[in-house]
């Protein structure tokens, strides 16, 4: 008996209505011209622990090599940021940092160890929200504008304060 392409995805228990009449027509089209291309083969996973092309030539020592010491980097980095995460945790639990500080911590993380997707993580561990975070980031032009602006009054402030020497605002 011939099962149509529905029964085979309903058997292996995928909910038609989720995966999508389409991809069921395709997935069926796909083994299809797999099976009249190489027959029964063609229906094999024969990816090397089915995931990517495999290798067919043996590594050179060298690739070995640059292999090991990149992994070796991967590792001093995550270590480096496991250390830096433990150390920050205790300042944030102990409320030694401020929030500001965390979102500056937590996007230098992100950038240096190229974290893109870990965000919600870094913000739960450091008990501040992701939507402040974000907020932090979205805000940060205008920020540094601020500060600048107020360097520069200072500035003007402290250059009318010294002028020839004399204390103005103290004889009151």
């Amino acid at each position: 008996m011939r099962k149509t392409p529905i029964h085979i995805f309903e058997d292996a228990r995928f909910d038609i209505d989720i995966v999508g009449i389409e991809r069921v027509k395709s997935s069926s089209q796909r083994w299809r011209k797999s099976y009249n291309d190489k027959g029964v083969l063609g229906l094999n996973d024969t990816r090397t622990l089915n995931s990517g092309r495999t290798l067919n030539r043996e590594l050179t020592l060298e690739e070995i090599l640059a292999k090991k010491d990149a992994e070796i980097e991967y590792l001093k980095a995550e270590l480096e940021l496991v250390k830096k995460l433990e150390v920050s945790e205790r300042q944030v639990k102990n409320n030694k940092l401020t929030t500001f500080k965390i979102f500056e911590l937590i996007q230098g993380l992100i950038s240096k160890f190229n974290l893109k997707g870990m965000t919600k993580q870094l913000c739960k561990i450091s008990y501040v929200s992701t939507s402040g975070f974000y907020r932090s980031l979205n805000t940060q032009t205008h920020r540094n504008t601020k500060e600048n602006k107020d360097l520069k009054s200072r500035d003007i402030i402290l250059k009318a304060f010294n002028h020839r020497g004399y204390k103005k605002a103290l004889d009151l």
